[in-house]
């Protein structure tokens, strides 16, 4: 059975809500009576959202692509667009300084349940920097990556970080190589700071 109009609409609703709050580094999962849809947001520098992948639905494709359209098109702007600055390599870094804007966030490891994942994500008030050998919400800090953003990433006022870094902190250069799976699981507890200026 097709849902309802209304249904419709509240899923579109709650699309919309959700791409307001989605915050970077974290999973996405929209569940509602017509869709069901999660989407991940990673940094590489490169490819801002990395993974967007279908759940079992229980509706058919033409909605999925209808749902699949309306997410896309939520994460637009109308800012012009500026040209992308060129690459720069990661840099391992043993310290960093958060600025006025900076927020410092503990990514969870993703916990499989029955009908869902979670990836526990929460915004940490507290230090103004981060340093090998710091302990940060149980995690004892001997890595830290710092990715470049070599454009804005256009999903809201938030992510205009072109020229900036987002820094990963975790327990080792393994753990934060292979913190984020393909389809958007974390595998490993981490800090994530951002957007950060690098001093040269």
């Amino acid at each position: 059975m097709l849902p309802s109009p209304a249904a419709e609409r509240r899923a579109v609703e709650q699309a919309t809500f959700s791409m307001e709050k989605w915050q970077y580094g974290e999973s996405l999962t929209l569940h509602t009576e017509s869709i069901s849809i999660r989407a991940s947001m990673n940094s590489d520098g490169r490819n801002t959202l990395r993974a967007l992948s279908r759940l079992p639905l229980r509706i058919g494709g033409m909605y999925y692509i209808i749902a699949l359209s309306l997410l896309a098109a939520s994460c637009g702007t109308s800012e012009p667009k500026q040209p992308d600055l060129p690459q720069q390599p990661d840099n391992w870094v043993n310290s960093i300084l958060l600025g006025p804007d900076s927020t410092l966030k503990f990514i969870g490891k993703t916990k499989d349940f029955v009908i869902t994942t979670v990836s526990e994500a929460r915004e940490l008030q507290g230090p103004r920097t981060v340093s090998i050998g710091d302990v940060i919400e149980g995690i004892r800090v001997d890595a830290i990556r710092c990715s470049f953003f070599s454009n804005n990433a256009f999903y809201g006022q938030q992510y205009m970080w072109r020229g900036r870094w987002g820094c990963q902190a975790g327990r080792s250069r393994e753990e934060i190589e292979n913190s984020v799976g393909p389809d958007g699981e974390k595998r490993f507890d981490y800090l994530y700071i951002s957007p950060v200026t690098l001093k040269n």
